[in-house]
């Protein structure tokens, strides 16, 4: 389908052009998650929403979670330096996580 493949490649670029300067997109979101988590926790969880300077993360499950809150302050450290002032605060949350699932290996 080389019509779908040349529609993609313009939404692509017209997105790119319409982006505010400085804003973060998901893809980027998630790609700073995971270095400032490491693989295992990326995995089990996912950021969700980046608004007003508040990352929100789904967690799968309490364990998770716990384990991220015992690092959630080596974690900011990492978050703010790879997004600058933009960042403010981590919010975590037991919820559904989707990306993880794709590449899941057994934890």
């Amino acid at each position: 389908m080389a019509g779908a493949d040349n529609i993609k490649d313009v939404v692509k670029t017209v997105m790119a052009h319409l982006q505010v300067p400085g804003a973060i997109n998901k893809e980027d979101i998630t790609d700073i998650w995971s270095a400032a988590v490491g693989d295992k926790f990326a995995r089990n969880s996912e950021p969700v929403t980046f608004k007003k300077g508040v990352l929100t993360v789904s967690v799968e499950g309490s364990t998770w979670l716990y384990e991220l809150e015992l690092m959630k302050e080596k974690i900011m450290v990492s978050l703010k330096d790879s997004m600058g002032e933009r960042f403010k605060d981590l919010r975590l949350k037991v919820g559904e996580v989707k990306i993880g699932k794709k590449n899941k290996k057994r934890d």
